[in-house]
């Protein structure tokens, strides 16, 4: 009977082969010649993954016969080579649409490349196509994969990161190209104070001067709420006292942490910065006991969460930050819009807003990172 598979294959009969197969993987489910043409099958209908998993399961048995063995390593060097000339391909079809539409592929404006989370399930096959995309070993591919929060994957110019975005997507894999004029669109408003919160949002905020100016929102243009906490550092001297000498050492260390929540109002195109360290509460009505800071800060989530219920929550700031540190040198280009007090400075302001600018940026289109409800 796979004689008839074969000479279905030959003609394209698909279907033939098809039905012929499954009555014999029914009747020998374990028989590698039915497998190896399963795979055949797979790989002619298009079905490369299916095929590939397939012949890697031939290529892992034991007790496969050689014939069988070389003809899986041959299909999956076939795959290999289709996966190779479709990613290529895609390469072309983008230069071509950048063309089209007066993008240049040198485009030297910053940029970065932002993966998304991908599930646990899709991380194997997508890891074979990152691998082949961005030239490195599918081992390497599969832990650079995110499986809970975003990760800043590259910088450079946005022509190369907007070529790297159309190959990833065409793909399937989950990412985006934004450049770092697209991170400052949005208008940053550091909140000293909410004064009201019903009917409206009447906040006071401090301009660029230092000086306090008034407005007022509805809270239903909160369309997304970023939150993240940030170290404060402090260098401290350690000394160590030998027979023969006394040795200083400079470290950093953590001695406080600062948390931030962005509100974001795609419509007004504003992002309101609400900051634990220099928010100014109003005197606590609570008429006994002492309100602690953290207390009142957490009132103030509480509040803020009763009145955008419908409003989207990313909180996965301190793993996307760590790997956005990496990249010193594009941080540093970025306004942090944070006006901390501490001893010595940090990139951490500078990567909340990378990261809360690259979701504000992102919606504008579509969601592919992974909210939260409240």
């Amino acid at each position: 009977m796979l004689e008839q598979v074969e000479a279905a294959l030959q003609r394209r009969d698909y279907q033939t082969a098809s039905n012929i197969l499954a009555k014999m993987t029914q009747k020998h489910p374990h028989d590698s010649q039915v497998k190896l043409y399963s795979g055949k099958l797979q790989e002619a209908t298009g079905q490369l993954e299916d095929a590939e998993q397939t012949y890697r399961q031939l290529m892992q048995g034991d007790l496969i016969e050689p014939k069988i063995l070389q003809a899986a390593r041959q299909g999956m060097e076939r795959i290999k080579a289709a996966q190779a000339a479709k990613i290529e391909a895609t390469r072309k079809a983008a230069t071509q649409n950048f063309v089209v539409n007066e993008h240049q592929l040198d485009n030297p404006s910053p940029a970065v490349l932002i993966l998304e989370p991908v599930a646990a399930s899709e991380k194997t096959a997508m890891a074979i196509k990152f691998a082949q995309i961005m030239k490195i070993e599918p081992y390497n591919a599969r832990l650079l994969l995110p499986s809970r929060s975003s990760r800043l994957y590259r910088a450079g110019n946005m022509g190369e990161m907007s070529c790297y975005e159309h190959q990833l997507q065409a793909a399937g894999i989950p990412a985006f190209a934004l450049s770092i004029e697209q991170l400052n669109q949005p208008e940053i408003i550091q909140v000293k104070s909410i004064e009201s919160f019903s009917p409206q949002a009447q906040i006071t905020a401090l301009n660029g001067y230092g000086t306090d100016f008034s407005r007022s929102y509805h809270w239903s243009e909160v369309r997304s709420i970023i939150s993240g906490i940030i170290p404060i550092f402090e260098e401290i001297t350690q000394t160590s006292v030998s027979t023969t000498k006394t040795k200083v050492q400079y470290k950093s260390q953590i001695l406080d942490y600062v948390q931030v929540w962005d509100l974001h109002l795609p419509r007004p195109k504003v992002i309101l910065r609400i900051c634990s360290q220099n928010y100014v509460f109003p005197p606590s009505e609570k008429k006994t006991g002492i309100v602690s800071s953290r207390e009142k800060w957490q009132e103030l989530i509480d509040k803020i969460r009763e009145f955008t219920p419908e409003a989207q929550h990313w909180k996965e700031f301190t793993p996307f930050a760590e790997t956005a540190l990496e990249y010193s040198d594009l941080l540093e280009k970025i306004p942090a819009h944070l006006q901390l007090v501490r001893r010595q400075p940090c990139l951490w302001d500078q990567a909340f807003q990378l990261y809360s600018g690259a979701i504000f940026a992102r919606n504008k289109f579509t969601s592919l990172l992974k909210p939260e409800l409240n």
